[in-house]
C-alpha cells in the first residue's frame, strides 16, 4: 500500500519523536512514533524510525518488521539499507544482501550499504565479492574507519596478514586515541613477527586505557616473543591484577613461569585456568609438562591422558607421554605412546627417534634402527636419530655403515645441528665437530635460565665444593674419585656431594657418602630444586662429574647456582655448555691447536686430568685356562667397547696376529651380534676366529685386575681410548700401547701413560703403534723391561699418587676462586 501524505498532527508527533530520539530519551521517542502512526497508520517515515529505535534497544525482530513495512510502502536506498542492517543482526544473511544490493540499485554511491554489504558477504565466507565490496565503500569513504578495521580482518581471513597491516595502520592513524585500535594493530604484528613494533601498539593502547586488561596480557605474548620471560609475567601479573579468572594470562603465565624454572608456581597458574576451562586440552599439556618437571610423573602421565581424551590427534601431548613413561622404565607403553605421536603427525621426526631408542631398550634393535632411519628420512638434519643409528651399527662393528654415518654426524655437527655428544666423540676424532654438536645440543636442553639468588658470604669462610654426579655407585668415576673426597683438606674446603643417580646398597656408595661432608639425594628433584639447593646451600664451586652421561645433572647448573661451575672426568669432551666456566685438563688432553674447540677455559694439572690411587687391589691372578684363554701364545688385550673398533684398528690387530704365531686377541665381551661379526671380519683377514677370545665382565673390580694381568700388552682404540680402563690396565703392569689423536677422548691414553712415566707408549701414528705392538710381542726382553717400569711406577709414578692429584686439584679451585673473588672473567691456566 503506498504511503499516505501525513496529517498535520502526525508530522507534529513525528518531528518530537525526532527530537527526543536525538536527545537518546528513548522511551519518550517511542510514544511519539506511536502516536504519530496512530494518526497515520502508513506513516513510512514513522515505521522506519520506530523500526531504527527497536534495533537501538536491542529487539531486531521488531526492528526488522516495521523497517520492512516502511520500505514496501515508500522504497528509499537508506530504509533498504537500515533493513538490510537488521536482517543481518538476524543472521538472516541472504535477505541482507538482497536488501543492500536494492539500495546500491538505486544510488550506486551509498557507502554505508557497500560496507553493509561487505560485512553480509564475508559472514557468507564470500571473501573475494566481500573484499570487492569494501574497497568500494573505501573508494568513496576513505576515511572510514570500520571498513578500514574490517578489510584488514578479511586480509587476515584470507592468510594475507602482510597486507591487511596498512589497513590497520591508516584506522589508527585517523583514530588514535581508540585503545581498542592500536590493540588491533599490536595483535597483527605480533603475529607477523614484528614484535618491537607490536609492543609500542600495546603500549599505546595501554597509555590511553591503562586497565586494558586484554592489552596487558597481549604485551606479555609480545615479551615471551622477544625471550623476554620475567618481563611478560609483569605484563600477566598487571592483567591478572585486574582481573583473576583472565584465562588467558593463567595459561600465559604458567608457560613463563615454567620457561623461568618455577615449576611449582606454574602448576598452580594452569590449575586456577583449568577451573575457568576444564577442557582446556593444551593446558593440561603444559600442565603434564611441568608435574615432569617436578618429577611428578604418575600426575604428568594423568594430565597427558586428560589432555588426549578432550583432543584425540594431539602428538605432541603423545610424544611428551612417550618421554615421561621412558623415563619409567614402562617401555612398552611408552612404545604406544609415541606411536600414537606419529599416528597424529606422521611426520614427527623426534617421535620416530624416541620410538627408536624404546625400540632398542626392547633388544628390537633392527626395528630400532629402521624407526632412526624413519626420523632421518622425514628430517635429514635429526642429529639425535642419526646418532642413535651410528651408535647401533658401531656397536656391531658393521664398518661399512659406521663411516657413512660417522661422515653424516660430523657433517651436521659441523653444520651446527644437535647431534648427542657421546655419540659424536665415538664416531670422530674431529675436534670442531664435537664442538659445535655438543654446543647446539646443550642449547636445546638447557637453554639460559634465570639465576638463582644466593644469601650474602663472608669473605673469610672456607671454600664450599660441590660434587655432582648421577655415578656414586660401583662406577669408574666414584670408584676414581673417592679417595679424592676423603682427603680434601678440610683447613680450606667443605666438601658435599649430590647424587643424581639411584641410590645403591654398594661399598662404594657408602664409601663415597662418608668421604663428604653431606652427601645430599637429588635424583627426584628438577633441575630448578637442584640449582635451589646449590645456592641456599651457597656451593662456591660446583663440580660436574657427569657431562652428558646418563645421570647426569648438568642442566642444573645452566640456573648458575654457584659463582663457579667446573666439569671433571665424567664426559671426555667439551660440554658446549656455556654455563661451566672450566674444564679440568692437562697438556696432553688439550693441546694448543684445538683449545678454541672448548666452551669451558681449560686447566691444565701438571700431570694428567684424571684421579688415580694405589689402593685399587688386585686379586689372586687365574690361570690361562680359568681365564678363557689357552696355555701358551703371546695376548694382545683390547678391552675397549665393540663400538671404539673401527676397520682400521683391527685390520693393524690382524696384521698382528697374522705376524705372531699362537697369539690370541683378548676382548670384551659384546652382544652376539658384534663377536659374530668380528670373528667373520678375522676370518675374512686369514685369521682363524677362535683365536679372538671373549672375556666376560667381572662385577668385583679386584678380580678384573688380576685378570688383566694375564695379557701381555693392551691394544688401545684410537678414536675413542681406553680411559678408566687404561689407567686399570697399567696398574696391573701391562703396557698400554695407544696412538694420540686430536681431541679428549682420543688423547686419554696418552695422557695416562705419560703420567706413569712411560711416554713412549703413546705413539706418533698408528705404523709407528703398530711397530711397537709387534716389537713387544716378538722382542721378550723388550717386553720385561717395560712391564718392570710399570711394575715401578705403581709407587714411583704421578699418575697413581692420588695426594700429588689432590694437592693441584685445590690448588686449582684456589685460582678459580681467587679470580672470582677479584672479579676476574674466567680464564684458561695452568697448575705448577
Amino acid at each position: 500500500m503506498p504511503a499516505n501524505p501525513p496529517s498535520g498532527t502526525a508530522l507534529r508527533f513525528f518531528a518530537d519523536a525526532l527530537s527526543a530520539h536525538k536527545q537518546g530519551d528513548l522511551g519518550r521517542a517511542e510514544a511519539l512514533y506511536v502516536q504519530a502512526l496512530q494518526a497515520e497508520p502508513h506513516y513510512a517515515d514513522a515505521l522506519h524510525y520506530l523500526g531504527l529505535l527497536h534495533g537501538q534497544k536491542g529487539n531486531p525482530e521488531a526492528a526488522a518488521r516495521l523497517i520492512a513495512e516502511a520500505a514496501e510502502l515508500a522504497p528509499h536506498p537508506i530504509t533498504h539499507m537500515h533493513l538490510a542492517d537488521s536482517l543481518q543482526s538476524l543472521g538472516r544473511l541472504a535477505e541482507a544482501l538482497a536488501q543492500y544490493d536494492k539500495a546500491l540499485a538505486m544510488k550506486a554511491d551509498l557507502a554505508p550499504a557497500w560496507y553493509g554489504r561487505g560485512t553480509a558477504l564475508q559472514d557468507l565466507g564470500r571473501l573475494e565479492e566481500a573484499s570487492a565490496s569494501y574497497d568500494k565503500c573505501l573508494s568513496l569513504t576513505p576515511d572510514s574507519v570500520a571498513a578500514l578495521c574490517d578489510k584488514g580482518n578479511l586480509m587476515q581471513q584470507l592468510g594475507r596478514a602482510s597486507d591487511a597491516l596498512p589497513f590497520y595502520q591508516r584506522a589508527v592513524a585517523l583514530q588514535a586515541s581508540h585503545a581498542g585500535l592500536h590493540f588491533n594493530l599490536a595483535g597483527l604484528l605480533n603475529g607477523l613477527g614484528q614484535y618491537t613494533e607490536a609492543l609500542k601498539s600495546f603500549d599505546a593502547a595501554l597509555s590511553l586505557e591503562p586497565r586494558y586488561t586484554d592489552a596487558h596480557s597481549g604485551r606479555g605474548t609480545v615479551l615471551q616473543n622477544l625471550n623476554k620471560p620475567a618481563e611478560a609475567l609483569e605484563s600477566y601479573n598487571r592483567a591478572l591484577a585486574l582481573d583473576a579468572n583472565h584465562a588467558v594470562s593463567l595459561y600465559n603465565r604458567g608457560i613463563v613461569l615454567a620457561q623461568l624454572g618455577r615449576a611449582q608456581d606454574a602448576l598452580e597458574s594452569y590449575d586456577h585456568a583449568l577451573r575457568l576451562n576444564p577442557i582446556g586440552a593444551e593446558i593440561f599439556y603444559n600442565r603434564g609438562n611441568v608435574l615432569h618437571d617436578l618429577n611428578r610423573k604418575p600426575e604428568a602421565i594423568e594430565s597427558f591422558d586428560r589432555a588426549i581424551a578432550l583432543k584425540p590427534d594431539y602428538p605432541e601431548a603423545f610424544y611428551n607421554r612417550g618421554i615421561v613413561l621412558y623415563e619409567m622404565r614402562r617401555l612398552e607403553d611408552a612404545l604406544a605412546s609415541y606411536d600414537g605421536a606419529i599416528a597424529a603427525a606422521p611426520r614427527h621426526s623426534s617421535a620416530y627417534h624416541n620410538r627408536g631408542l624404546v625400540l632398542h631398550d626392547l633388544k628390537r634393535i633392527d626395528d630400532a634402527l629402521a624407526s632412526y632411519d624413519a626420523a632421518l628420512a622425514i628430517d635429514p638434519t635429526a642429529g639425535e636419530a642419526a646418532g642413535g643409528a651410528f651408535n647401533i651399527v658401531a656397536y656391531r662393528c658393521d664398518w661399512p655403515e659406521r663411516a657413512k654415518r660417522a661422515n653424516v654426524l660430523v657433517d651436521l655437527a659441523l653444520a651446527g645441528h644437535l647431534v648427542e655428544p657421546f655419540n659424536m666423540i665415538a664416531a670422530a676424532d674431529n675436534p670442531q665437530a664435537q664442538g659445535r654438536g655438543a654446543a647446539a645440543y646443550i642449547a636445546r636442553m638447557a637453554p639460559p635460565k634465570p639465576s638463582q639468588p644466593r644469601k650474602a658470604r663472608p669473605a673469610n669462610l672456607k671454600i664450599r665444593l660441590g660434587y655432582l654426579s648421577g655415578d656414586f655407585h660401583e662406577h669408574p668415576v666414584a670408584l676414581l674419585t673417592a679417595p679424592l673426597f676423603e682427603t680434601h683438606d678440610r683447613a680450606q674446603f667443605e666438601v658435599l656431594g649430590f647424587s643424581s643417580g639411584s641410590k645403591s646398597d654398594t661399598p662404594t656408595r657408602h664409601r663415597v657418602e662418608k668421604g663428604f661432608d653431606k652427601l645430599f639425594d637429588v635424583e627426584g628433584l628438577s633441575d630448578a630444586q637442584v640449582a635451589q639447593g646449590l645456592a641456599e646451600l651457597n656451593v662456591d664451586i660446583a663440580i660436574d662429574l657427569s657431562g652428558h652421561t646418563k645421570g647426569s645433572r648438568t642442566t642444573a647448573l645452566a640456573f648458575r647456582p654457584t659463582p663457579i661451575a667446573v666439569a671433571l672426568l665424567g664426559f671426555p669432551g667439551t660440554t658446549g655448555a656455556p654455563f661451566l666456566d672450566y674444564i679440568i685438563a692437562d697438556r696432553h688432553i688439550v693441546s694448543e691447536q684445538t683449545q678454541g674447540f672448548y666452551s669451558e677455559k681449560p686447566v691444565f694439572l701438571p700431570d694428567t686430568y684424571m684421579p688415580n690411587h694405589r689402593e685399587r687391589k688386585i686379586a689372586k691372578a687365574p690361570s690361562r685356562a680359568e681365564a678363557g684363554l689357552p696355555e701358551t701364545g703371546f695376548v694382545f688385550c683390547a678391552f675397549n667397547g665393540s663400538y671404539k673398533i673401527t676397520r682400521e684398528i683391527f685390520d693393524i690387530w690382524m696384521r698382528l696376529l697374522h705376524d705372531t704365531p699362537d697369539s690370541v686377541l683378548w676382548l670384551n665381551f659384546n652382544y652376539d651380534a658384534a663377536m659374530a661379526r668380528l670373528r667373520t671380519e678375522a676370518l675374512l683377514r686369514g685369521v682363524a676366529p677362535e683365536r679372538l677370545i671373549f672375556a666376560p665382565m667381572l662385577p668385583d673390580p679386584a678380580e678384573h685386575l688380576a685378570r688383566l694381568q694375564l695379557a701381555d700388552v693392551f691394544l688401545d682404540t684410537n678414536i675413542y681410548n681406553a680411559h678408566a680402563t687404561a689407567a686399570d690396565t697399567l696398574w696391573a703392569g701391562v703396557p698400554v700401547i695407544t696412538c694420540p689423536g686430536q681431541s679428549f677422548s682420543a688423547r686419554v691414553a696418552g695422557s695416562l701413560v705419560s703420567a706413569a712415566g712411560m711416554p713412549e707408549l703413546a705413539t706418533a701414528s698408528l705404523a709407528d703403534y703398530e711397530a711397537l705392538a709387534r716389537k713387544c710381542a716378538h722382542d721378550p726382553a723388550f717386553l720385561r723391561a717395560l712391564k718392570t717400569r710399570l711394575i715401578a711406577a705403581r709407587e714411583t709414578s704421578a699418575l697413581f699418587d692420588a695426594n700429588r692429584y689432590r694437592r693441584h686439584l685445590e690448588t686449582a679451585y684456589g685460582m678459580m676462586w681467587d679470580r672470582h673473588q677479584r672479579g676476574l672473567a674466567p680464564e684458561s691456566f695452568s697448575v705448577f
